[in-house]
């Protein structure tokens, strides 16, 4: 039978009892009274206090856990400890606290035949890295500290063979990286990091062949830039990073094909832009933080032919006139 944890100081008692790490796992899992803020906290408790120094014996424990998904808070582990955390029978692996990782230990920990496999706190990495991360079976990496790529390294991670790549660290996007990541054969990249995007840029990130493009760090878009955008072929486009959008940019934006389009940092809106991004054919189109619309800018957004999203008032006004 596991525990069930009221506060974070039942998990010192169960550890004084000689409980398995699995019983107090487990029990955190299913302890309700410790939800949201409390339960991250525990389960940092169990690895910082109950577990200072990850040994090769506790990650085979660890890895014998009948569980969906195992969330590993160690700051270092050796490839030994990789290799053994690798034989995790669950779906996804978590190794969020890890702040370096070397070749050697990718290697072992890309052995891993779960589904997901999430190194968030990793900020640097290097080709040879990149290319035993990109040797993972599985369908979704996460690699969403890292802040910068070559494009060297761009090239080897866009080997990964999986559905989802997720990149949401890196900063800066240049025409070179963007044509790497073009060639990656997935249909979900996540670059939301991304401050900014030029026309060059956008062009090689239009090239690539997937369903899903994430760019909401992107503040602003220009005429050229989203024409060049435009040009995706894909089906679901983020960009809920924008505040402002013209007329002119809407205009250039409706002529994009794909089906589901985020604007969710929009907060104003007018007649204009709204007839204008109307003529987009999608079919779902998320305008989530646009705060009020006047009477001739809903009725403009009810010539839509999808379904919009939006704050409740703002789609009754919409509502009005269909």
């Amino acid at each position: 039978m596991s525990n069930s944890f009221r506060t974070v100081h039942d998990i010192l008692d169960a550890s004084r009892r000689g409980d398995s790490l699995y019983s107090i796992y487990q029990g955190l899992e299913e302890s309700k009274s410790l939800r949201n803020e409390q339960q991250k906290n525990a389960f940092e408790m169990l690895f910082e206090i109950l577990i200072p120094s990850l040994t090769e014996e506790q990650a085979q424990e660890l890895a014998s856990f009948q569980i969906e998904s195992l969330e590993v808070y160690a700051t270092n582990i050796s490839s030994s400890i990789a290799q053994a955390l690798s034989l995790f029978n669950g779906n996804k692996l978590f190794l969020n606290r890890l702040e370096l990782i070397d070749e050697a230990t990718v290697k072992e920990i890309a052995q891993f035949k779960g589904q997901s496999l999430s190194l968030n706190e990793v900020q640097q990495v290097d080709e040879a890295t990149a290319k035993a991360l990109a040797q993972f079976k599985g369908s979704y990496l996460s690699l969403n500290g890292v802040q910068q790529l070559d494009e060297a390294t761009a090239k080897t991670l866009a080997q990964f063979k999986g559905k989802a790549l997720n990149l949401n660290g890196v900063q800066q996007i240049d025409e070179a990286t963007a044509k790497a990541f073009a060639k990656f054969q997935g249909y979900w990249l996540s670059l939301n990091g991304a401050k900014q995007v030029d026309e060059a840029t956008a062009k090689a990130l239009a090239q690539w062949q997937g369903v899903h493009l994430g760019l909401n760090g992107v503040k602003q878009l220009d005429e050229s830039t989203t024409k060049a955008l435009s040009q995706w072929q894909g089906d679901e486009l983020s960009l809920n990073g924008v505040k402002q959008i013209d007329e002119a940019t809407a205009k250039v934006l409706a002529q994009w094909q794909g089906d589901w389009l985020e604007l969710n940092g929009v907060k104003q809106i007018d007649e204009a832009t709204a007839k204008a991004l109307v003529q987009w054919q999608g079919g779902e189109l998320y305008l989530n933080g646009v705060q009020q619309v006047d009477e001739a800018t809903a009725k403009a957004l009810a010539q839509f032919k999808g379904e919009i999203y939006a704050r409740k008032e703002i789609l009754e006004q919409i509502n009005n006139f269909k």
